[in-house]
């Protein structure tokens, strides 16, 4: 049975420098394909499955019930505690918080009690067969397909507990990264890289160790892919609209659960015609974006993915909108933009352009201008209501923070009016104070009392046409405040506030988008922590309401801007001679440039298609 030691010695035996360790002189070495098996399908699967018939998690505390748990006596502050099975509840002895029985917990050793701290359990991720599944797969991982996650949370989990994770992971429930293997520096180290380049993981003759990292706790695991389609599932809505010569872009890495530099999926874009027409032609790629082009689209589309490796197709149907510009008779569609900054800075401005220039006359709806410029508070723009900072929660006056901090009280309109943009992006105009008879569920207590979200009360107050066409941005402030929560601050509050536009605005046409994160250590992290699962919920509530709701939608502006460009840059002076200047991005958060100039097309794109 193989070591950790000899796995580490293997490894780099087989990836090292010279024919002749050490040596230039007997020339470059290129490893040996059955070395490289031996040392992933030999030793590394060795290490798994001795790790695997392991019962012991250290010094976790396994219990089959909370009664049981909450009566053991942990040995340490931070001892990890856990709860397969139990479907009841309790309150929570440290935070005093509604949680499920079933769940990882910490030892709070001042209060000597167990703390939750997350649904999923280290224990409960893979039993024996999977695990059983997964060592015998690795006998067949190519050297550069791999996955590492990083656990950074500081608690003390051995890398044989990493193992029993290895199923869960792989099955794409967030947080992963594809790596890639290479020789570090003179050939004396292994390093995995993540985003960005990132060194994460080195293995050399001093030992193993994490860069970056400091709690030594931390732990790489490894997984290999059991089943590589499940990782090319993509976040892509159903329908494409476009206009007159326009075209649509695809980007691959976009719409995956993992966002990647590795290769990962082929995607596809499938559509047929009837002759005479002139059929698109199959667009498939790994990196490189789908240019989609409109006019050679007819009705539907399919999208395929399929992972690199893999022979199971992910298919979903496409709905193609095309609108023929430009227009005659000056169609005057009523325009809500209803969002957050990136809403407010020139997204209603840039998106009326396009509009004008097809000939629409379009009728924006709202308290506020926005903005022309890239100010937060410039108001020379269209009508909307793109609220500087605003997350879910101060829509609905329950966060705390400076970003909303009054409601504009039944009566106080013509004073709200008067305000400055700068002091109206503060005031809250969508909510009427709670009365009896409203469902409970729809009432929500924050710092200035309990309200409603009423979006007819907002149309009626300020004697506001009913818009044909909403333009919903919202979520990136959740990500920003709440991380990884950030998702269920959607789950929450979307279905809602979607209800209240569609009681107010029975025939309107409501269009969900969401913009993308740029590729950098912080985007990626950004990325694959949060704004992921914010997206795909988005998504998912749109796609639950069009079972009975037709004209709801969701548009794919996350698919189609580019991560590696679009966002603002801060360089440093130009090379010289050269002319080439060190650049990183200053601004991961809004859209600016050729992303901004795309997102707004698109928009306008979609008001043309939904639009009489």
């Amino acid at each position: 049975m193989a070591s950790i030691a000899d796995f580490k010695a293997a490894l780099l035996n087989t990836y090292r420098d010279f024919v002749s360790a050490g040596i230039p002189a007997t020339r470059p070495k290129n490893p040996e394909k059955s070395d490289i098996r031996k040392v992933l399908g030999s030793y590394l699967v060795d290490i798994l499955t001795d790790l695997k018939n392991s019962t012991v998690q250290g010094d976790a505390v396994l219990k089959g019930s909370w009664v049981d748990l909450a009566a053991t006596l942990g040995t340490r502050d931070g001892q990890i505690g856990e709860v397969n099975g139990d479907a009841g509840s309790h309150t929570d002895p440290i935070t005093g918080a509604t949680v499920a029985n079933s769940g990882r917990f910490t030892w709070d050793a001042a209060a000597s009690a167990w703390k939750w701290i997350a649904a999923d359990t280290l224990s409960s991720k893979a039993d024996k067969s999977e695990l059983d599944e997964v060592s015998d797969a690795l006998a067949e991982v190519e050297p550069r397909v791999a996955v590492i996650e990083l656990d950074e949370d500081g608690e003390d989990i051995a890398f044989k507990n990493a193992a029993r994770r290895l199923l869960a992971l792989m099955r794409g429930d967030g947080g992963l990264q594809t790596a890639f293997f290479e020789t570090g520096d003179g050939g004396d180290s292994l390093v995995v890289h993540g985003p960005g380049r990132r060194a994460l993981l080195r293995v050399g003759p001093d030992g193993v160790s994490l860069p970056g990292y400091a709690k030594a706790a931390a732990v790489a695991r490894l997984a290999s892919r059991v089943n590589p389609a499940a990782m090319s599932a993509p976040i892509f809505g159903p329908h494409l609209f476009f206009t007159t010569g326009s075209t649509q872009l695809v980007h691959p890495h976009s719409i995956q659960p993992v966002r990647t530099d590795g290769p990962q999926a082929i995607v596809t874009i499938e559509a047929d015609a009837v002759p005479p027409a002139v059929p698109h032609p199959p667009l498939s790629s790994r990196d490189d974006p789908l240019v989609l082009t409109g006019d050679l689209l007819t009705g539907s589309a399919t999208l395929i993915t399929r992972a690199v490796g893999g022979d199971q197709l992910l298919t979903a149907p496409l709905t193609v909108l095309r609108k023929a510009t430009p227009v005659t008779g000056s169609p005057a569609p009523k325009v809500l933009l209803l969002g957050d900054s990136i809403t407010n800075r020139q997204t209603g401005y840039f998106t009326r352009a396009y509009l004008t220039s097809w000939g629409f006359a379009p009728l924006f709806v709202g308290t506020m201008g926005g903005s022309t410029t890239t100010s937060t508070t410039q108001a020379a723009g269209p009508l909307g209501e793109g609220r500087e900072g605003w997350a879910y929660g101060d829509y609905f006056g329950v966060d705390t923070d400076d970003d909303c901090t009054s409601v504009v009280a039944a009566g106080g309109e013509t004073a709200y009016q008067a305000l400055s943009k700068a002091d109206k992006l503060h005031a809250n105009p969508f909510l009427r104070a709670a009365v009896a008879g409203d469902p409970a569920n729809r009432q929500f207590t924050g710092p200035y009392g309990t309200f409603v979200f009423d979006f007819a009360f907002y149309l009626s107050r300020f004697a506001l046409a009913t818009p044909d066409v909403v333009l919903f941005n919202l979520g990136m402030n959740d990500v920003l405040e709440k991380g990884a929560a950030a998702v269920d601050q959607v789950a929450r509050y979307l279905p809602i506030m979607l209800e209240s536009l569609r009681a107010a605005a029975p025939s309107a046409k409501i269009v969900l988008w969401q913009t993308i994160d740029p590729k950098s250590a912080a985007g990626d992290t950004r990325w694959s922590s949060a704004h992921r699962a914010v997206i795909a919920k988005t998504l998912e509530v749109v796609l639950s309401l069009r079972a009975t709701d037709a004209n709801i939608y969701f548009l794919n502006v996350h698919a189609a801007q580019s991560a590696e460009c679009g966002f603002a840059r801060s360089a440093a002076a130009a090379d010289a001679v050269t002319g080439v200047s060190a650049a990183s991005y200053s601004d991961i958060t809004h859209p600016t440039a050729t992303n901004r100039t795309l997102h707004a097309r698109m928009l306008a794109d979609a008001i043309a298609c939904l639009s009489a």
